[in-house]
């Protein structure tokens, strides 16, 4: 994964654009708990997320929770790599029932 991210950052990117997104968010461990992957997933797209500090500090914090992200996205081959500049649970309202 380590290459990957690295790759990300000095890949010329098809279109790079800075966007707040809003989804759940999907971590991927090693055997040692070390973070390997961190995926956000929208209603209809999924974004890889860089591993930097940020990156790891959304994975670490937020597994499993509704989040709403802001960074640039970077698009390469058809995938979506988001680095990732802010974050922020998202709360959700409850609906009354009448």
């Amino acid at each position: 994964m380590l290459m990957l991210v690295m790759g990300v950052g000095a890949m010329q990117a098809e279109e790079i654009k800075t966007v707040t997104v809003k989804g759940m968010v999907n971590v991927t461990e090693d055997d040692d708990g070390n973070i390997t992957g961190v995926l956000l997933k929208g209603d209809f797209e999924a974004y890889t997320i860089v591993l930097d500090e940020k990156g790891l500090r959304l994975g670490g914090e937020m597994d499993g929770e509704q989040v709403e992200v802001t960074g640039v996205i970077a698009e390469q081959g058809g995938k979506k790599f988001l680095t990732v500049k802010s974050f922020k649970a998202v709360v959700e309202e409850e609906i009354a029932e009448d």
